[in-house]
């Protein structure tokens, strides 16, 4: 059974709930994210025939995803590679409040557009993570702060050796074991796991990976991690891998663009995740 859907209500990626257009973008395509509606859509592209698209294809590429990005559409992209350090796939993520709306995004993508790599296309229910930013009001420079437990907490400090990220971000997948009885009290300590690991910062992101026709596909998470065998041991304390009721791979995600932006209410500090 599809345990990881709607077990808890999904945080909305457009969670806005005042008006200020200062959260609002419109993307290249021309249409904006309905704020209340708006999904998170997964994008994966491969080089075609294991070939990397030309130079001039990767910065137009590039250069529409920083479009998207400061539209508001973009959360994030980058190449994810495995444990050797290979390259497997392009993944991104963007805000979209259709599956039609969705394709165009990925099919203006050049190196798509121009037949240099396929990609597929899933949602992905973001239902934990936690985002923390720091803001200095004198210059509005923005810090984003990942596992905010580790020394080296900042982690972004603008595009540098084709990443954004100084601490690598890791992206798990989790598969249900086929067959398998869950128990009764499986999956709350599943989710507890999640919300005590969502405090200390180590997800930006994390829920289940749907096929368009809403199938579960696996479950994935995008952690905050200083190397693989790091990540691997976090996810691997997970309850449902200890009991045998899933399994995972881990691949690290080098982000190049994206943006997540945050509106906090200063007299309750309360906040809230815009598209």
């Amino acid at each position: 059974s599809d345990v990881c859907s709607s077990d808890l209500a999904a945080v909305a990626v457009a969670q806005t709930q005042g008006e200020d257009s200062r959260f609002l973008g419109t993307p290249a395509g021309g249409f904006a994210p309905d704020k209340l509606n708006a999904k998170s859509w997964v994008i994966q592209a491969t080089d075609k025939d294991g070939k990397a698209p030309a130079g001039d294809v990767l910065a137009k590429s590039h250069a529409y995803y920083v479009k998207l990005e400061k539209s508001g559409t973009l959360f994030a992209t980058g190449p994810v590679h495995d444990d050797k350090g290979k390259l497997e796939y392009e993944q991104t993520v963007v805000f979209a409040n259709s599956v039609d709306d969705a394709k165009k995004l990925a099919e203006a993508d050049p190196a798509i557009s121009s037949g240099a790599r396929s990609y597929t296309l899933q949602t992905w229910e973001m239902n934990e993570g936690r985002v923390a930013v720091a803001l200095d009001m004198s210059d509005s420079h923005a810090t984003l702060i990942g596992n905010n437990n580790l020394p080296s907490g900042k982690v972004v400090s603008g595009p540098k050796q084709g990443t954004l990220l100084k601490q690598p971000l890791w992206i798990m997948h989790l598969y249900n074991t086929p067959g398998f009885n869950w128990p009764t009290d499986l999956l709350p300590r599943h989710m507890n796991r999640q919300f005590d690991l969502e405090k200390t910062g180590l997800y930006l992101g994390a829920g289940p990976v749907k096929t368009l026709d809403g199938k579960f596909h696996y479950g994935m998470f995008a952690a905050f991690s200083r190397s693989y065998d790091e990540a691997k041991k976090s996810i691997a304390g997970d309850p449902t891998m200890i009991a045998g009721a899933r399994t995972y791979d881990v691949h690290r995600w080098d982000l190049t663009a994206g943006r997540i932006q945050v509106a906090i209410d200063i007299s309750d500090s309360k906040g809230s995740l815009h598209p």
